[in-house]
This record gives C-alpha cells, sequence and structure tokens, in this order.
C-alpha cells in the first residue's frame, strides 16, 4: 500500500508541483547551497540554459533524508539555472550531499503531512475487532477497551460469534445474526442487549478512519495512528487520499480568499475537488450491510427480544 512519500507525491501534483532530484556530493553543497544536476522524474532539468531563474524561485525545497528535522523545508530564496544551484532562504544546520530532494509548490512538505493526515481521517475502511466477555450475564459491552477510536455508534454494523472450536477462517461469525443497540457515552461506544458464553469470541465489523489504521513499514495495520515516516503505510488508495487532500486544502485557501472573481474561481475548484473526492469514495469504499440493531420486540418479555 502507499507510503507516506508516495502520498506527498500524489497531493504535490495536484496542488502545483513535484520534482525530485539528488543533490550532488561536489563541494558546491553548502549549508547555504544544494546544487543539483540531471533531471526530476517528471523531466525538468536542473540545469538549463533556458528556464528561468524564476521557476523555482518561492517553490519549497524538502529534504527527506535530512539528518536534522529543522532542515527538511526550506522555500527557494534563488535558482540559478545554468548552474543547478538552490540557495534556501534560511541556511541548513547540515548541508545536502548525495542526498534525495523534492521541490513542491503550493505547500511545504510539513504542511503536505497534515493536508495528507486530514484526508486519511475522511477515508474510511471496514475492520473487524474481537473481545471476550468475563462474565456470561453480561448485557453491556465497553468497546472502548479493545478500540479507543471509535466514538461514533453509526460505525458499528454488525456483531457475531465463534465458538472455541471454530476458525475464523471457515466459519463466518456474522452468519449468525445478533442484534441489539450500539450508543456512544462519554466518548466511547458501547453495545448492549446480547449475552456471550465466556468461551465465545465475539466479532464486530465497523468502520474505521484510515487515519487510525495506519502502520510501519512490516507492521500491522492499527498499530500506528498517521504516518509518522517516509515509509508509513496506509490501507487506503494514493488517488483517494489526494483528492481529499485538495479539498482540506481548500479549506485553507479559502481563508486567504475574500471577495470577488477571485472567490468564485475558489468555490469552482472546491466543488471540483469534493466531487473527484465522492467519486473516489464510492469507487473504494462500501459499508458493510447494517445487522446489529434492536430487534422489534413482539414477544410477552422483553428477554424474548433479545434472542440470537
Amino acid at each position: 500500500m502507499p507510503t507516506r512519500a508516495a502520498y506527498r507525491a500524489a497531493v504535490a501534483k495536484l496542488l502545483g508541483m513535484h520534482e525530485t532530484g539528488t543533490a550532488s556530493a561536489g563541494a558546491n553543497n553548502t549549508a547555504a547551497q544544494l546544487e543539483a544536476s540531471g533531471s526530476s522524474e517528471n523531466g525538468l532539468r536542473w540545469r538549463s540554459s533556458v528556464l528561468p531563474a524564476g521557476e523555482l524561485r518561492d517553490k519549497w525545497l524538502f529534504r527527506p533524508a535530512a539528518t536534522a528535522p529543522g532542515d527538511a523545508d526550506r522555500l527557494i530564496a534563488d535558482y540559478e539555472p545554468a548552474l543547478g544551484f538552490l540557495t534556501p532562504d534560511d541556511p541548513w544546520t547540515n548541508p545536502p550531499a548525495s542526498e534525495p530532494f523534492e521541490v513542491l509548490g503550493l505547500f511545504s512538505a510539513a504542511e503536505t503531512h497534515a493536508l495528507i493526515d486530514e484526508a486519511l481521517a475522511r477515508c474510511l475502511v471496514v475492520v473487524e475487532i474481537t473481545f471476550t466477555v468475563a462474565d456470561p450475564q453480561l448485557r453491556r459491552h465497553d468497546l472502548g477497551v479493545v478500540a479507543p477510536w471509535l466514538h461514533d455508534w453509526r460505525w458499528v454494523h454488525q456483531v457475531g460469534v465463534l465458538a472455541p472450536t471454530e476458525s475464523r477462517d471457515r466459519v463466518d461469525p456474522f452468519g449468525r445474526r445478533i442484534t441489539g443497540t450500539a450508543r456512544t457515552e462519554d466518548g466511547r461506544v458501547v453495545l448492549e442487549g446480547p449475552t456471550f458464553a465466556v468461551t465465545d469470541t465475539v466479532y464486530v465489523r465497523l468502520i474505521k478512519a484510515a487515519r487510525d489504521h495506519c502502520r510501519a513499514s512490516g507492521g500491522e495495520y492499527g498499530d500506528q495512528i498517521g504516518l509518522l515516516r517516509e515509509t508509513d503505510e496506509a490501507p487506503v488508495g494514493a488517488d483517494w487520499v489526494a483528492w481529499g487532500a485538495v479539498v482540506a486544502a481548500q479549506d485553507r485557501l479559502d481563508r486567504l480568499i475574500e471577495t470577488g472573481v477571485a472567490t468564485q474561481a475558489a468555490q469552482r475548484t472546491r466543488a471540483a475537488a469534493a466531487a473527484r473526492f465522492s467519486e473516489e469514495t464510492r469507487r473504494a469504499f462500501t459499508a458493510p450491510e447494517r445487522t446489529y440493531r434492536p430487534l422489534t420486540w413482539y414477544g410477552p418479555t422483553r428477554e424474548l427480544s433479545w434472542a440470537r
């Protein structure tokens, strides 16, 4: 699945620019200058007798492999295309040498990562969680213990159960439809109604924000919240996240645009981005059928209404 670096590339291209290069190993790389040669993966040649200096001036220069975190983001104060020299607006602590760099357009890498985080919070995935009970008479089950990220009862769609002799790979726990009520209490979700044997494994199928279901490379999805490193992964496609980030970016840009034609253009841009994000959502996500809900009570006692 895509890494943070892949998401950043997808977002940056939609927001104006994403060029990649490698700093040379020569002495021309200093704390106040980066020397680039060759060309970006998009074809832009860093040394050129044709490009104007304004081509990259005021763009963002990102060093993903910078030793000092504070060296990662800089604005490009000057660009000398004939020599391939990029001058940052503020000198680095450690000069670049033989390391990758990126040139981004409207937003810095740190801002782009924040937009990716917002987009991941809007993208949903379907997951399963499990729990067991210590008391077979319990009718109230706190999901906050196993799913502290779950705050909306509407995200619970199905509840099922497996006996200790049954395998999840062979038996569908949701084939036995269990009914009940889910509700949010004090920021956590609880299930009310059904009881379970202490030997049962209870399965809950629900939806979850992709932001809460990330992982480090080689880890398990759900191990961490958000993408912290270049190789961290999320379980959703880059296009879906990229358009979600564009919508989030528009939220920030709207505050800079006040009146007139610019406002109208911004509204059209927002509508187009929102429509594309909605299209990607329909393509990538389908909510499971909701079977966990109260059973209509027709019986002579309320106890019968919770029967499996």
